[in-house]
């Protein structure tokens, strides 16, 4: 029995995400490079501790507004203190730990 291919949602994101990164890679070269990689995690990497925050509080089904604002206080807080100390290698380890830590 041969398997139907299925066209879905989440196919169609990746290939229009495959088609905007080869054009935009076309456009400039550096966005095929490691550098660019890792800046664009490191930019990303706010959102990224800003979802593991969120995800307990999700889970147990208490979400409160005020904790966004809390939680966005917090997450500043950490990341100045990070470049302010020159430990910005700390942004990404370092930020897993705090979560899990204090959410």
């Amino acid at each position: 029995m041969k398997k139907k291919f299925k066209l879905t949602n989440e196919l169609i994101l990746v290939a229009v995400l495959v088609v905007i990164t080869t054009a935009f890679g076309m456009a400039n070269s550096e966005v095929f490079t490691i550098r660019y990689l890792f800046t664009q995690i490191r930019n990303v990497m706010t959102l990224t501790l800003m979802a593991m925050g969120m995800f307990p509080i999700y889970l147990i089904g208490g979400f409160d507004i005020s904790f966004m604002a809390n939680a966005l206080f917090c997450q500043y807080l950490f990341l100045n203190a990070t470049q302010y100390w020159g430990m910005e290698w700390m942004g990404a380890g370092g930020g897993f730990v705090f979560v899990f830590l204090f959410v």
